[in-house]
């Protein structure tokens, strides 16, 4: 792969599943890019990106994997779409809340909504 997007949150937290997710878009990539987007509803989408997730990115540079942080800004599902189609990305890696029920009904499946619009591989 030449590019692995992987849209975050924020920094990894314990139990995330964030941290695991990084280690396997790290081993993706090979030698090529890792984009950590990161979605804001609104502001300067780059400057927050790089205030949540710069420590993210350097500690995977320090790692040997070569990644950049990017900020959107928009509805979480548009945005990520918005990024692949732009970013020419070979594989979209994210994690999922694992919703169901009533909770899924109330807050939706962004994961569910990205995968049904994207054209390249997704790991969720």
């Amino acid at each position: 792969y030449r590019r692995v997007l992987v849209p975050l949150d924020g920094p990894p937290a314990p139990k995330d599943g964030a941290a695991e997710l990084l280690a396997l878009a790290g081993g993706l990539a090979r030698g090529a890019e890792v984009v950590l987007l990161h979605i804001v509803a609104a502001g300067n989408a780059q400057a927050q990106a790089e205030a949540r997730l710069g420590a993210t990115r350097d500690a995977l540079a320090t790692a040997g994997v070569r990644a950049r942080v990017l900020g959107r800004a928009g509805e979480p599902a548009d945005a990520i779409v918005a990024a692949v189609e732009d970013g020419a990305t070979d594989v979209l890696a994210m994690t999922t809340h694992a919703r169901t029920g009533l909770a899924r009904l109330r807050h939706g499946s962004v994961a569910a909504d990205v995968l049904a619009r994207v054209a390249c591989p997704m790991l969720a």
